[in-house]
């Protein structure tokens, strides 16, 4: 039968000894290869591991910033929209203010206006009716004289009383129809 342990020793042969020789020469050569194998592929292995873990450590750190200024900047934003609607809401204000005062003032300044117009009116008809009372007046007062002048210029009788009388009333009535 076969033995194992020789079989992974590298031991060979029917006698069933071990030769040191064959075992110091692998052992020799997996110790060169080791080394070969860690200067020329486990150490650049290990560089390009480091490396990327660098880099991936760095695109994390450097994404945990951009979300920070993406925060920061969305803060800023709320806070500058907040801003403007508080400015816009005050300008709404303002202007309905201004709106008013100047409804206000239009309001005043028309009644004032129309009270002016209503007193020249009052004013004018008062000149009218004082015109209009001197003109009868005048009329009156002129009757008056040229009445007396007839009177004077003979006597009168009852029906001459009514008679002039009657033209009396009827040159007034012809002054007011002028």
């Amino acid at each position: 039968m076969f033995n194992a342990n020789l079989f992974i020793l590298g031991a060979a042969g029917a006698a069933g000894g071990v030769e040191f020789g064959t075992i110091l020469f692998q052992l020799v050569i997996f110790l060169v290869l080791l080394f070969l194998l860690k200067k020329y592929a486990f150490g650049p292995v290990m560089n390009i591991l480091k490396e990327r873990e660098e880099h991936i450590a760095a695109e994390l750190d450097a994404a945990e910033q951009s979300n920070q200024e993406a925060r920061a900047l969305l803060e800023e934003q709320k806070k500058a929209t907040k801003e403007a609607h508080a400015q816009i809401q005050e300008m709404l204000e303002s202007a309905k203010k201004r709106s008013d005062a100047q409804a206000e003032e239009i309001v005043l300044t028309a009644k004032k206006e129309a009270q002016a117009l209503k007193d020249m009116a009052a004013a004018d008809i008062e000149r009218e009716k004082e015109k209009a009372v001197e003109a009868i007046q005048e009329q009156i007062a002129k009757f008056s004289v040229e009445i007396a002048a007839k009177i004077m210029k003979k006597e009168l009788n009852e029906a001459d009383q009514k008679a002039l009388v009657k033209s009396f009333i009827n040159d007034m009535q012809k002054a007011g129809d002028q």
